[in-house]
């Protein structure tokens, strides 16, 4: 192989390989926005960073291209649309994989036909042993997830047809059990994911849906089971995790939903729901000052959070700096008037001063603006028993 061809090789490799990414998520979101008629985001050169890039919108798609080819790290199209049926997500994952090598087949039949430069023809053979080595790579199902860059994960184009295929028969049903969560009938779809479930579809997704289900239907005790599951199943995204935890925290277990909190925020430290969720059940087993700092770090992010500034005023208080606590519930009570946690934490306030009318007084308001509130009840049948033996 004469000099000029390890040129034409290397050259291959970066422009190749560069060009095999871009029209791999081209397949992908050209035959899915086609099918569905809905968005697609396409990352070219990372798994989902929005960061240093070249981003732009045509037609259905919008583009975000990292700005350095050198760093490329493979590609990604996200979809909104997950009702598609089930022969054209098997299309458009197909054509992820199949699009470049049938680009570089037609190129080298061009290059032929046209009787191009030589060193365009090494140059179109190099691209399409490439784009094939490529194809076999990624339409060969893995069992190995692929983290993409918000902390959650996702499976090899081979691996989601053979998902695909799999629950082909269980597609209808699988619609029938979104639909319902999508209504907001919560109990219908928790039983519907399980269901699933228990028909063989245990992947994360599913369970996904239906521990989110049994969290939204407050059957914190049946969602248990399945988080324990998927935690020893699954490679859980940051979300995953971060629902783990509210539902030890419904349970009342807050040391265990620390701990899942934990494991959420180191793939992702800025959930902001992970940052709230874990300094309030760190305040609620008293231990404040380092609930503050979660709190902190929420408000860094999100600095209009009515809960937040109402939790860290709490804690402020319970650590004796009460003036700051005040403030805090100030500009909570500023930003959502309505958000009970607001006139809960006003009444635990007044309950540790000794005040228990002006306390349960707080407490029912809560309890009006939202049943569901923590521990609600519990707190209005503390401070009734007070007032009794008073």
């Amino acid at each position: 192989m004469r000099l000029q061809h390890y040129l034409i090789l290397l050259s291959t490799f970066i422009v190749g390989r560069a060009l095999i990414i871009i029209l791999h998520e081209t397949g992908h979101a050209l035959f899915a926005t086609a099918f569905s008629k809905k968005k697609a985001t396409v990352y070219i050169g990372s798994l989902g960073n929005k960061e240093n890039n070249i981003t732009f919108r045509s037609g259905l798609i919008t583009w975000h291209i990292n700005n350095n080819p050198l760093y490329w790290k493979g590609g990604l199209c996200v979809l909104d649309d997950s009702e598609m049926k089930q022969v054209h997500k098997l299309i458009y994952i197909l054509a992820g994989p199949i699009l470049p090598a049938l680009s570089a087949t037609i190129f080298l039949y061009a290059a032929q036909i046209f009787h191009l430069h030589e060193n365009i023809h090494v140059f179109a053979i190099f691209l399409l042993i490439g784009s094939v080595l490529s194809m076999i790579y990624n339409l060969v199902p893995k069992k190995n997830t692929i983290k993409l860059y918000d902390g959650s994960f996702t499976y090899n184009d081979g691996q989601a047809i053979k998902h695909i295929i799999k629950y082909w028969k269980m597609h209808n049903e699988y619609v029938i059990a979104i639909n319902f969560y999508r209504e907001k009938d919560y109990h219908k779809s928790a039983d519907a994911f399980v269901n699933l479930i228990n028909k063989g579809a245990d992947n994360e997704t599913t369970y996904r849906f239906a521990i989110s289900s049994y969290l939204l239907a407050k059957q914190y005790s049946k969602a248990e089971p399945l988080v324990n599951e998927s935690i020893l199943k699954f490679k859980l995204s940051s979300d995953d995790y971060c629902n783990a935890g509210l539902t030890y925290s419904y349970l009342g277990d807050n040391e265990k939903a620390v701990e899942l909190y934990s494991e959420s925020l180191k793939l992702q430290p800025s959930n902001i729901n992970s940052l709230n969720n874990k300094g309030y059940s760190l305040s609620i087993l008293g231990e404040h000052a380092e609930a503050i700092m979660y709190f902190d770090k929420a408000i860094d992010i999100e600095p209009n959070s009515a809960y937040t500034y109402n939790n860290r005023g709490l804690s402020k208080i319970k650590t004796g700096a009460i003036n700051d606590g005040f403030v805090d519930f100030k500009k909570s009570y500023s930003l959502d008037p309505d958000n009970s946690y607001y006139f809960k934490n006003m009444g635990i306030y007044h309950y540790d001063c000794g005040e228990f009318q002006k306390a349960l007084d707080f407490f029912k308001k809560a309890q009006k603006l939202d049943s569901s509130t923590y521990m609600i009840d519990e707190h209005i049948k503390e401070v009734q028993e007070k007032l009794t033996i008073l």
